[in-house]
């Protein structure tokens, strides 16, 4: 196990409402293609339509064939019928984002990751040129059932752009209603307090079992980077660009210390969220000239710092503004909701305190 699992799975047995915010890989993977653009979604569909077409040339199973389809007549209606819920779907946005422009510089960053209004319309601008392309290669497309299959997928697509339109709607009028609209950017905040939290308790409980299961367990001595050991042999890692560490394999850093015995060992300890330059070497021990050890599996480092929140600290940012602007303004009543949304976070933090 490596000592990133072993954190993990403390925090997820301590803290399972704190691990279950930070660690949802399908939000994270959902978010990572609502960011992608237009293009991506574009060249993803493109991507399934080839799956589909394969599929036809190849398997074609006669046992998923429900429908008997009129090819022509099902296009135009389907050009016709995308093309209006595209127009819904920008009228929609432009109420949204006409109704909050006074608040679009505080909550626009929520207004992204909630409402995924992009995602929607580029979907829907892909739906159309995916429909009208199919309408006009058609005539040179021989095999029928090819046709049918990609006009089943597209008809799919529109079902489902359906659903999302009525749950774009939903959310619209959420983010438009002051009183929902209030508990949306609570619940964000309660979000940024969970991933700041995981994010400290991860690297203080990192570097604490670290330095335990060197110094405790495998006796290890550390050293600071600027030091010398004399007689010892300093074990480096070369780098050549900028680099953070990652992770740390416990099995391989214990096969490491077997292989030396008793005689003294030194380890330099590395730091979570601390660059390392391409222009520095790492250093990782100084051990005796004579030992024969293999070092490249233990440390795992990373060109991005996973630690890092997306969102870290920005709304956090924004309410104390809000505050301080709303008590000079003397607006009293959304001051008092701004106090209770800090004193909800901070009942939180204490509570999650007291169960360390």
């Amino acid at each position: 196990m490596s000592l990133k699992q072993s954190v993990k799975k403390e925090i997820k047995s301590k803290f399972p409402k704190v691990y279950n915010h930070k660690n949802n890989t399908i939000l994270d993977i959902l978010s990572w293609i609502f960011s992608r653009g237009f293009w991506a979604v574009f060249f993803i569909y493109l991507a399934l339509i080839s799956i589909i077409v394969l599929y036809t040339i190849f398997i074609d199973w006669d046992f998923l064939k429900f429908f008997t389809i009129n090819f022509d007549d099902t296009v135009k209606t389907f050009t016709t019928g995308i093309i209006t819920l595209v127009s819904m779907n920008l009228f929609v946005t432009n109420l949204l984002l006409t109704h909050l422009k006074d608040e679009r510089d505080e909550i626009q960053s929520i207004i992204d990751k909630k409402v995924n209004f992009k995602f929607i319309t580029y979907l829907g601008f892909t739906l159309i040129i995916c429909v009208l392309s199919l309408y006009f290669v058609s005539p040179s497309i021989i095999n029928q059932s090819v046709k049918s299959n990609i006009l089943i997928f597209i008809f799919s697509s529109f079902a489902s752009y359906i659903f999302l339109l009525v749950y774009l709607y939903n959310i619209v009028f959420n983010f438009i209603h002051k009183t929902k609209r209030t508990e949306i950017v609570k619940l964000e905040l309660h979000l940024e307090f969970h991933k700041a939290f995981y994010n400290h308790y991860y690297k203080k409980r990192f570097k604490e079992e670290y330095q335990q299961l060197m110094e405790n367990e495998l006796k290890f001595k550390s050293y600071p980077f600027w030091q010398e050991i004399v007689g010892f042999k300093h074990h480096i890692k070369k780098n050549n660009k900028n680099v953070y560490l990652d992770d740390i394999n416990i099995s391989a850093i214990k096969s490491l210390s077997k292989k030396i015995g008793d005689k003294e060992k030194y380890y330099h300890k590395l730091e979570l969220e601390k660059l390392y330059e391409k222009t520095t070497d790492i250093k990782l021990f100084a051990l005796t000239a004579d030992a024969n050890v293999d070092y490249k599996n233990i440390y795992s480092f990373s060109s991005k710092n996973n630690l890092q929140s997306e969102y870290d600290k920005e709304y956090l940012g924004k309410l104390l503004k809000k505050v301080n602007d709303n008590t000079v303004t003397n607006k009293y009543n959304e001051l008092e909701a701004n106090l209770q949304n800090l004193d909800d976070v901070y009942t939180e933090f204490i509570e999650l305190e007291n169960e360390l």
